[in-house]
């Protein structure tokens, strides 16, 4: 097997790995600023009751 073809697979490998852990980082942001969303909302409705 090419040693430069190995090479750029393992490069390519970590690189989507980084990929992987980014998107799933992103994916928790997102679930995060849904909750707060409804948190704020939750409290500005309370403060319209009021």
């Amino acid at each position: 097997m090419n040693l430069k073809l190995l090479e750029y697979g393992y490069k390519f490998l970590q690189e989507n790995k980084g990929m992987q852990k980014m998107f799933k980082d992103m994916e928790k942001l997102n679930k995060e600023m849904d909750i707060i969303k409804k948190h704020a909302k939750k409290i500005n409705e309370t403060k319209g009751k009021k």
